[in-house]
């Protein structure tokens, strides 16, 4: 046994992988074949990593919703130099996360938004056709 290795979590058994010291995935969550009834590790991790991923996702959503109910009181004006502020890098996966939004709202049917969102609906279809994306693309 090789204590830096993953250890099962079920019967304790050496994974032969590198103990998973990584905040998103769960050491425990990782079982051998046999204990999980034949998902490979490699499977099993790449499920953690995918639900962490998600969950992350869930939590940004949750606090890009307060953040928007906030600027509807007047902090607007603070977010577009906030984001100047972020990691170039960071600047252009935000870019990208907001044109798939873009992309999912210009995407919606008639019957899928109403009064509330249609302007923003009718203003992401204006932006799709400016940059030749279809309902359904990636844009990044």
């Amino acid at each position: 046994m090789n204590d830096e290795n993953q250890m099962c979590g079920s019967c304790e058994k050496d994974l032969g992988i590198p103990r998973i010291h990584h905040a998103d995935v769960p050491a425990l969550g990782v079982c051998c074949e046999e204990c999980s009834g034949g998902v490979s590790v490699h499977d099993q991790v790449r499920a953690l990593h995918e639900q962490a991923r998600v969950d992350r996702a869930d939590a940004a959503v949750a606090a890009i919703g307060t953040m928007v109910n906030d600027m509807a009181f007047g902090g607007d004006q603070e977010f577009a130099p906030g984001m100047m502020r972020m990691h170039r890098t960071n600047q252009q996966s935000a870019f990208g996360a907001m044109l798939s939004c873009v992309t999912a709202w210009g995407s919606l049917t008639d019957v899928q938004y109403d009064a509330r969102n249609e302007w923003t609906v009718k203003q992401c279809r204006k932006i799709m056709e400016a940059l030749d994306i279809k309902p359904g693309d990636r844009p990044r």
